[in-house]
């Protein structure tokens, strides 16, 4: 049987099929009329060209998402529909369908990410080392197993830390996106923080690859990631900021995200971002 788990991400999200799935949208041409009505966006686990100029817009998730593992799947449905039809608007999603058998679980639609490191630009800009006695590089790499562009950080050890402000330099003081993901390659110890702002004042929310939580009643709260997140492969790691406040300290509110920092010897990072549960 195949098993899928789907989510809806920026516009929405789709799942995987036995033969398709697809999801049903409203749009309009830019600009024109009349609409241009419902299309289908539809994933097949085949080797069906990808495109579509007409009602169907068809995607490949490859062979091996029906390898009857669970697999947890997101689109960018305004994306998707703009790659092949940049005249049309997205106005919205109508339904999600599968043709098949299969398992499915968690269909969501995800609200807009605000990405703060993607490190497409080729710059290093908003990332910093906030020791002043320590060294340190900052660079932008490009990564083929990423197909794209990273950031990679060398470091004294945990004696250097660095931080990812906005481009400008400044907190990100987002207070409505509280769910923080970034992926990253490392095979040596860490400390990554989540800096927030909450009702009893900054609380850095610590990370590392430990594979237990200590929690913390004070201005640091620790949770372990697990081991396995320095074997020297790509990891995305995604927390639920106020969950991991509120599991140390249930009377505190989370107002803000202000920054995200890492202390490490070595690390590559990749697409940090946030956004809504």
């Amino acid at each position: 049987m195949r098993r899928w788990a789907w989510v809806i991400d920026t516009v929405a999200a789709m799942t995987i099929s036995n033969r398709a799935i697809m999801t049903t949208i409203s749009t309009d041409l830019n600009g024109l009329s009349p609409s241009a009505g419902t299309k289908y966006l539809a994933y097949y686990s085949n080797t069906t060209t990808e495109g579509g100029s007409g009602q169907y817009v068809c995607y490949n998730l490859g062979a091996g998402a029906v390898d009857g593992k669970w697999h947890t799947i997101t689109r960018d449905l305004k994306a998707e529909l703009a790659k092949y039809q940049p005249t049309v608007t997205l106005n919205s999603v109508t339904s999600f369908m599968i043709r098949g058998s299969g398992y499915i679980d968690d269909i969501l639609l995800r609200a807009q990410n605000t990405v703060y490191e993607d490190a497409e630009n080729g710059n290093t800009a908003g990332w910093s080392i906030y020791d002043s006695n320590t060294t340190g590089t900052i660079t932008n790499v490009d990564d083929s197993s990423r197909g794209g562009k990273i950031i990679r950080l060398t470091g004294n050890q945990s004696n250097t830390g660095f931080i990812k402000q906005t481009d400008a330099g400044a907190n990100w003081n987002n207070t409505s996106q509280f769910t923080l993901e970034w992926s990253m390659k490392t095979s040596v110890s860490y400390y990554i923080f989540a800096l927030v702002n909450t009702s009893a004042g900054d609380i850095y929310l610590t990370y590392t690859s430990a594979g237990y939580d200590t929690l913390g009643t004070d201005n640091y709260i620790w949770h372990g990631l697990g081991s396995n997140t320095t074997n020297g492969q790509w990891q995305t790691i995604v927390r639920d900021l106020n969950a991991d406040l509120k599991e140390a300290q249930p009377g505190v509110t989370l107002n803000s995200v202000k920054a995200f920092l890492i202390r490490t010897g070595s690390a590559d990072i990749d697409d940090i971002k946030l956004r809504q549960k």
